[in-house]
């Protein structure tokens, strides 16, 4: 600026007054033009400068991403059961290298006769799971397969377990019960039910004799038989061993009573 100045005053000394002479006034024409080709070149500069600002920011946005792309986060808490490679090795994308499991929720999965489609209401219908000798109790069902395969004519359910209990683990098999109907009644050993003329009877002991009683059978679970239609005192001893050898009205001795 301050040479812009000088330059407009030297050229007006030399247009009107002709104060100074010729050569004055090209040499400080000639200042003047270097000064601006400086700032044309300092202006250049700065604009260079601002493009490889921007330029290295773009280039640490991309080196931020692949940084970030870099680090791999388990999308659920678990542990680490299968590793697939091993530290060092190189591995492209999408390639697996560990297999985590959530260990605080396991899916318990049965396939089940076709026949029993329309019995199973998931959020319903219970399963009672039994892991080795762990008794889980029962759980309620918690999906039902759409459809029933075609080949096998079996259908999936599959049951949630929270929180299991210490030595229960994925891949272990689990015996499961599926509750279809729940009633309380009267029950019998199953094995003290025998045939006797085409019906189903028991033994039962009163006053150290076998008498002999019609039933109708229900449902059986765990070596236990519902019977209907019997009228059996409350606190009798029913037979369960030895009872082919008897008839209505014999004498017997008990030898040794099972609760």
């Amino acid at each position: 600026e301050k040479t812009q100045i000088d330059y407009d005053r030297y050229k007006r000394l030399y247009e009107n007054d002709k104060a100074i002479t010729k050569n004055v006034m090209e040499v400080q024409e000639s200042r003047l033009k270097q000064v601006q080709a400086s700032v044309a070149e300092i202006i250049a500069s700065i604009d260079l400068a601002k493009s490889q600002l921007k330029q290295a920011r773009s280039s640490l946005a991309i080196a931020n991403k692949d940084w970030s792309d870099s680090l791999v986060v388990s999308p659920i808490s678990g542990k680490v059961s299968r590793r697939m490679l091993e530290p060092g090795e190189m591995a492209g994308a999408g390639t697996p290298v560990l297999h985590v499991d959530d260990l605080s929720v396991l899916e318990i999965s049965v396939y089940l006769p076709g026949e029993y489609y329309r019995r199973i209401d998931p959020g319903k219908t219970n399963m009672h799971i039994q892991v080795g000798d762990i008794d889980l109790g029962q759980h309620p069902v918690s999906y039902k397969s759409p459809t029933v395969a075609p080949v096998l004519r079996t259908f999936e359910i599959k049951c949630l377990l929270s929180k299991p209990a210490a030595g229960v683990a994925p891949g272990l098999l689990a015996g499961v019960t599926i509750v279809l109907d729940r009633r309380e009644g009267l029950g019998v050993p199953s094995e003290s039910i025998q045939k006797r003329a085409g019906e189903n009877v028991i033994f039962i002991i009163e006053n150290d004799v076998a008498s002999m009683v019609t039933v109708q059978v229900g449902l059986q679970m765990d070596g236990m038989t519902e019977i209907h239609n019997a009228e059996i005192p409350a606190g009798a001893s029913v037979v369960s061993l030895g009872q082919y050898y008897l008839n209505d009205g014999t004498a017997v001795s008990i030898v040794k009573e099972v609760r």
